[in-house]
């Protein structure tokens, strides 16, 4: 093979990998672009209500697994933990 061979060997190589980059970062832009139309859900009522009590039943509950566990380690002077009460204003 000639050095003029291997040149333009390379060349298209590096023309067909160049292209597939390309040709794909423009279908990933198509997708991205598209992705506008696709309808959002929205949550109903009830929904909306059952994620509010989730979000008041988290700290409820840790304040119940942290006063257990204190229970069982109220003779380690260390314990890192206080249970306090927790106020809504």
């Amino acid at each position: 093979m000639t050095f003029g061979e291997i040149l333009s060997r390379a060349a298209v190589n590096t023309c067909l990998g160049m292209g597939t980059v390309f040709v794909m970062l423009i279908l990933i832009s198509a997708i991205i672009f598209l992705f506008k139309y696709i309808p959002k859900e929205t949550a109903s009522a009830p929904e909306r209500e059952a994620q509010a009590a989730d979000a008041e039943l988290i700290p409820a509950i840790i304040a119940a697994v942290l006063a257990a566990s204190k229970k069982e380690a109220e003779e380690d002077e260390a314990y890192p933990y206080v249970v306090r009460s927790i106020k809504r204003r």
